[in-house]
């Protein structure tokens, strides 16, 4: 609420989401703005794989 566009308070909600909370629809949306905010940041790489490992298995996009 106080910095609505910290990525790296986006990334850290996205990992808590997904490895602590089982709550995959949250972890995705972090993970996203985390990119929308800060595509080259140094943990843009992991929340990339994220995203295309999720969306591949729900048919969404292909593995490359």
């Amino acid at each position: 609420e106080l910095r609505p566009d910290d990525p790296e308070a986006h990334y850290n909600l996205g990992g808590l989401f997904s490895e602590h909370l089982n709550d995959r629809e949250k972890a995705l949306a972090y993970f996203q703005r985390y990119l929308v905010i800060n595509p080259k940041g140094q943990d843009a790489s992991y929340a990339k794989h994220y995203l295309v490992t999720w969306r591949a298995w729900e048919g969404q996009e292909r593995l490359e």
